[in-house]
């Protein structure tokens, strides 16, 4: 989630337009566009190959917004496809249909995602924001393929609150020898023109685990498979080390990102622990962008 930080505005467009995202598939120049128009209006632009003459107008948002036709109003379509004709016109495809949500909503707060304050930007679609005076952690779908990204996630955050509620995995365990399974607490969901489109997470701070740090990351595993879930991407990034703890007590791991977690399997469980150590001391950046 990286939006240019100028908005551009030209003449020839209904009010000012902004790229919040974009996505270009570089073998083919075809560009996925997350535009805002006017003060909220976000719409889904898809462009062809061969619309621009320039391929490095797909990339230069300033570029690519003024070399833009004029755009029907906002209020008349949600996603547009834009062909150029065998005769050297452009062609605009418009549709009104329903986004796709990353719901469903399980928490009572719902965030507007143009409200937030962006402070700094992990990956394509995570980035850190500041929600009530506080840091926090927002994640998005950009476009319609990553929907089922967010939506794994938020449900995951889901069935790790209803276990908290319970006390399954150790989540309760707030005085016992062990610290429970901690994860970033779930603020609310994130929308845009009213549908769900990703999830705005606590900021926890920590070290990045090492492999000195494999006894509690397995721990931390553990719990998530007690709960009912693998995590599907054990990483050292996705495993936060608090270690500012009172002397006598262990560290505590925090553990994140879930948008590839499913449901508990012996097979997967066992699988995961095993491949825990090596991922430990994998020293490359895997993972890191998309932390969160």
């Amino acid at each position: 989630m990286a939006p240019a930080r100028d908005a551009f505005f030209s003449s020839a467009q209904p009010g000012w337009l902004e790229v919040l995202s974009q996505e270009i598939d570089v073998d083919d120049l075809e560009g996925y566009y997350r535009l805002k128009i006017g003060d909220d209006a976000v719409r889904y632009l898809i462009v062809h190959p061969g619309v621009f003459r320039e391929p490095e107008t797909m990339y230069m948002p300033r570029l690519f917004l003024s070399a833009l036709p004029p755009l029907p109003p906002p209020d008349t379509w949600t996603t547009m496809e834009m062909r150029r004709r065998e005769d050297g016109e452009i062609d605009m495809e418009t549709s009104y249909s329903p986004l796709p949500c990353a719901g469903p909503a399980w928490h009572e707060n719902l965030v507007d995602v143009l409200s937030l304050q962006h402070i700094a930007t992990y990956g394509p679609r995570v980035q850190e924001v500041q929600y009530q005076g506080c840091p926090a952690i927002a994640k998005i779908a950009r476009f319609s393929f990553e929907v089922r990204y967010v939506r794994n996630e938020t449900l995951r955050y889901r069935q790790i609150h209803d276990a908290d509620q319970t006390g399954v995995g150790g989540s309760r365990q707030e005085n016992g020898p062990e610290p429970g399974l901690r994860t970033p607490p779930f603020l609310g969901h994130l929308t845009e023109n009213g549908r769900i489109i990703g999830l705005l997470l606590g900021k926890v701070e920590g070290d990045f685990a090492r492999i000195d740090d494999l006894a509690i990351c397995t721990t931390a595993i553990q719990q998530l498979h007690a709960v009912g879930l693998v995590h599907g991407d054990v990483n050292r990034h996705n495993f936060l080390i608090d270690r500012g703890q009172t002397a006598g007590q262990k560290p505590a791991t925090n553990l994140l990102d879930f948008e590839h977690a499913e449901p508990w399997s012996a097979e997967l469980a066992e699988l995961e622990i095993k491949a825990l150590e090596v991922a430990l001391r994998d020293e490359s950046r895997r993972g890191l962008q998309e932390r969160a």
